[in-house]
């Protein structure tokens, strides 16, 4: 309460912009082409989006930031611009962001092995829960990220979480939650919990070094009023030579309609921010997205 006391008098002291003692602009972009083959259908998937960072640093050294996106694609991407909806002052080693931001919750969540290459894009995310792609409830409220002690501690208020474009929590139109990231021996672990008053979600992970690569393990519970949903999950990434990158995914899901998800990826730069990738995810279960995709591509970064 004491930094985030701190934090609200150094904002209001630091409102005035004219006061900056310097302003950055950064433009960062990608782009991508997918084909991809399920066995019914094959596609081409196109996707190219270019990101803009926008910060200055006040006359008593505390930094405010912004950033958005412009975006453009076909079937699993969708073209618009987003971004430019929050605003985040830094200070002290602590970031306070007011505006559109996320509610931690999904620290069971231990990543994509591959990425979303169909229509039946779900097949790609292989979180080890299913409130939302990368764990978190987002919409408009305030947020607080700061390191206490060895952690790094992250709480979120949302007043609108209903409708959200991320995660499930609905039902009133508030949402808490909080997350902790902390060093466990060889480990790094993580926690979260988010509440609405409707639903509870919860989530942990552990990470650490195996065998030349990173393994990751991860739980996800939802306890909600008309049903609850358990899953589990694996990921070990690792590097074959210094530009060849593999990434081996697990995911147990039980639920309504339970399910499994397998996923591997093979990536290989280029050189000057290229790639070609081959991915493949199996789906196992209830539902129309069951079936194996397969698909290869080519990527770039600036």
């Amino acid at each position: 309460m004491k930094k985030l006391s701190y934090m609200l008098s150094a904002l209001l002291a630091a409102v005035g912009f004219s006061s900056a003692a310097s302003a950055d602009v950064s433009v960062s972009g990608s782009g991508s082409v997918t084909v991809s083959a399920d066995g019914t259908n094959t596609e081409t998937i196109l996707a190219s989006g270019i990101a803009f960072a926008l910060s200055t640093t006040t006359a008593n050294g505390m930094s405010i930031s912004t950033s958005g996106s412009v975006s453009n694609g076909t079937t699993v991407e969708a073209a618009g611009a987003g971004g430019f909806s929050s605003v985040a002052f830094s200070t002290g080693g602590s970031t306070i962001t007011i505006g559109k931001v996320e509610v931690p919750n999904g620290t069971g969540d231990v990543g994509p092995a591959a990425s979303d290459m169909t229509k039946q894009g779900d097949k790609g995310n292989l979180a080890t829960s299913s409130f939302g792609v990368n764990g978190t409830v987002e919409a408009a409220g305030v947020s607080l990220s700061t390191a206490v002690g060895g952690a790094s501690v992250t709480v979120g208020y949302v007043y609108n979480a209903a409708g959200t474009t991320q995660g499930d929590i609905s039902g009133t139109n508030t949402a808490t939650g909080v997350s902790i990231s902390m060093p466990l021996g060889g480990m790094t672990a993580s926690l979260g919990y988010v509440t609405d008053g409707t639903q509870n979600q919860s989530g942990a992970s552990v990470a650490m070094a195996l065998g030349g690569g990173t393994v990751t393990v991860g739980y996800g519970a939802t306890t909600a009023t008309a049903a609850n949903e358990t899953s589990m999950g694996a990921k070990y990434a690792m590097s074959l030579d210094a530009d060849t990158s593999m990434t081996i995914g697990y995911n147990s899901t039980k639920a309504a309609t339970p399910h499994t998800k397998t996923g591997v990826a093979l990536s290989r730069s280029l050189g000057g921010g290229a790639s070609v990738f081959l991915e493949a995810i199996n789906y196992a279960g209830a539902g129309a997205t069951a079936g194996t995709d397969i698909g290869i591509g080519t990527s770039f970064a600036f």
